[in-house]
């Protein structure tokens, strides 16, 4: 509840909208030269075009949970993706752009456990596991081990 409530406060004292959202992903791939899918906490800031405050610090630290001065970028888009006041489809549609890293259309196993841990789905590693290999088995119809969008949307209404 506490990540919840700094979240909203992060999103609303910044005006984040799923806009800004798309385009501090955007710049994170400009800035991610390595392709680690981790930023620090001065790309934290220009990423997202916040000043540096300790508001700023405790978000990000939210998300530091090895203390490695480190955070999954994607990981902290789809939370703050929750707080933009968009329409859950379009939270749905920028949730699956961002996992679909090949652009396939769909999803796999380790994707949608990305998603699931981002969204606080879970309280523990099995957990998120078992939920995201219950989706997958109650919505992959091709029975190919992965999810497309419309699967995706499918089951992401029942949560």
């Amino acid at each position: 509840k506490d990540k919840r409530k700094a979240l909203d406060e992060f999103a609303r004292d910044n005006f984040l909208k799923l806009e800004s959202i798309k385009l501090a992903h955007r710049r994170f791939q400009r800035v991610d030269k390595k392709k680690s899918g981790v930023m620090d906490y001065t790309e934290f800031c220009e990423v997202l075009q916040v000043e540096p405050s300790v508001q700023c610090e405790a978000v990000f630290k939210m998300y530091d949970n090895n203390n490695s001065g480190l955070i999954d970028a994607k990981e902290l888009m789809i939370a703050l993706n929750n707080f933009t006041g968009a329409s859950k489809d379009d939270k749905m549609k920028f949730a699956f752009m961002l996992y679909d890293e090949e652009d396939t259309g769909s999803m796999t196993h380790q994707e949608l456990v990305k998603i699931l841990r981002a969204n606080h789905m879970a309280r523990s590693e099995a957990e998120v596991s078992r939920k995201a290999e219950t989706i997958i088995s109650q919505c992959d119809k091709g029975n190919d081990g992965v999810i497309t969008f419309d699967e995706f949307v499918v089951v992401s209404k029942k949560f």
